[in-house]
């Protein structure tokens, strides 16, 4: 009885498995399942020697002896399943005595050094291991011969099969909304570690089809990364799959076309920067994704801008302060607009620093005001710097002025992405004026955009590109 509801549990699941489009809900314990559990085959992943000498020494003895074409005790041949690739001699690098090796643990007919060749793979599963061809074809070839559970395995789910396998466990895993540890213990891999290499495979494949797929919602998206490629701290359970995630998490936005609103773009970057940090800070991880990189950066630049305009809003209270902020904003907005903001960052006191953390998330990143400048400044002090042309912006907040140094080389001109900042270094006078180099105005009667059009005159001639009033006139 229990062999005809296995055959027909087989045939129900490749049914399926061959419409990869068609998304239907599996049981919560398959048929497959039920019978693997029945045939007590628990344990299904022997424990790996962790004595690294040991195994090279073992790793040396028997590649001499298969090299030379001498057998192999039982006891070396079990052991050598687990040197195949991170031992010193690798056993899976020489192609003979790889062959060789496998032709023993096949010809033997032992289920038990079988089971241990399937655990070594999957365990130690990554597609550009050496050999690994070799032994997928092995364990595809003799699965019928050593029966249940890995026969099974190998109908229903390709599991030996290096591109198949992985894709489809990852397809029911987004079908149940599960993750991959939970479908593969369903299907029987309940012993296989979360961190094999194989559940690595399974995640990438995930990923991959989530960086696809742009019929869910962002918040959607982003649930089905946390719940596949992070542990419940909220890190990555894979190092190797930086790009992956990153793919997933920004590639459907990019496909989507135009411009993301905020709200899609500010728990993106608090994710994105809480794993791989800011790309204006350090970059290092975020080398290997350029295409990402430029995309996330420009990103925090808007959000930067935002910040200031944003934040400062919410805590000025003056009321003649708050007027002439709408005209703050629809000039900054109009220079990022007209794409010519290269890097954005903000330099917060106090107030501005609890209110960011709050608005935008612990991750969002800015600089801070520290003791010592010249100018005294307001626990409500904000100022925003930003980089357009060759040169640099200081706007203040509040009655603050607005400074240009028109080159940004200018050893008086501040630097961007600094944590802390005196007040005299986001400054240059406090006075207003006007030199080739230089120009310092205040904001005062907004209405009559006399800042404004001095400030884009002084952009024009550091980009050669005009803002035409309309663009922020309010």
């Amino acid at each position: 009885m229990t062999e005809v509801v296995l055959q027909q549990a087989c045939r129900d699941v490749v049914s399926r498995l061959q419409k990869p489009r068609t998304f239907l809900k599996l049981p919560d314990v398959g048929h497959v399942q039920k019978a693997v559990s029945s045939m007590a085959m628990v344990d299904l992943i022997d424990n790996v020697r962790s004595d690294v000498k040991t195994l090279n020494s073992i790793a040396q003895a028997v590649w001499e002896r298969l090299k030379n074409g001498k057998d192999v005790s039982k006891k070396q041949l079990r052991q050598a399943i687990w040197c195949l690739w991170e031992t010193k001699p690798a056993l899976a690098e020489d192609e003979g005595v790889l062959r060789r090796l496998l032709n023993l643990i096949v010809s033997s007919g032992k289920r038990r050094l079988f089971k241990a060749l399937s655990t070594a793979y999957l365990s130690q599963f990554r597609n550009d291991r050496p050999g690994l061809s070799i032994i997928s074809r092995t364990l595809q070839a003799a699965a019928p011969s050593f029966g249940s559970p890995w026969n099974e395995f190998q109908q229903n789910f390709a599991l030996y099969d290096i591109v198949n396998g992985p894709d489809r466990i990852a397809q029911m895993a987004l079908t149940q909304g599960k993750a991959a540890t939970e479908v593969m213990r369903e299907i029987g891999l309940s012993a296989l570690s979360a961190q094999s290499g194989f559940a690595e495979a399974i995640t990438k494949s995930i990923l991959r089809r989530i960086a696809k797929d742009t019929t869910r919602s962002h918040d959607r998206r982003l649930e089905l990364v946390k719940l596949f490629a992070l542990d419940q701290k909220g890190s990555q359970l894979f190092p190797s799959l930086d790009i992956d995630i990153a793919e997933a998490l920004v590639r459907p936005v990019l496909a989507a076309g135009g411009s993301p609103d905020d709200s899609i773009k500010d728990p993106l970057l608090d994710i994105l920067i809480r794993l791989f940090d800011d790309p204006r800070l350090k970059s290092g991880r975020w080398e290997k994704m350029a295409e990402i990189k430029d995309v996330v950066i420009s990103w925090l630049t808007k959000q930067s801008l935002r910040q200031f305009l944003d934040i400062v809003d919410r805590i000025t209270t003056e009321p003649t302060e708050k007027d002439m902020w709408k005209y703050r904003r629809a000039f900054w907005e109009a220079i990022y607009e007209n794409g010519l903001i290269k890097g954005a960052w903000v330099v917060f006191a106090d107030d501005g620093v609890n209110e960011t953390r709050r608005f935008f998330g612990d991750e969002v990143k800015f600089g801070r005001f520290r003791r010592g400048g010249t100018k005294q400044t307001r626990n409500s002090h904000a100022v925003l710097l930003l980089q357009i042309g060759q040169g640099i912006v200081s706007d203040w907040s509040h009655n603050g002025k607005v400074n240009v140094w028109s080159s940004a080389e200018d050893t008086t001109a501040p630097k961007l992405y600094k944590p802390w900042y005196k007040s005299n270094e986001v400054q240059y006078s406090t006075a207003d004026l006007k030199t080739k180099h230089h120009l310092v105005k205040t904001h005062s009667s907004p209405k009559t955009y006399s800042w404004q059009d001095a400030v884009a005159q002084r952009i024009y001639e550091m980009t050669n590109t005009r803002i035409h009033k309309s663009k922020y006139k309010v």
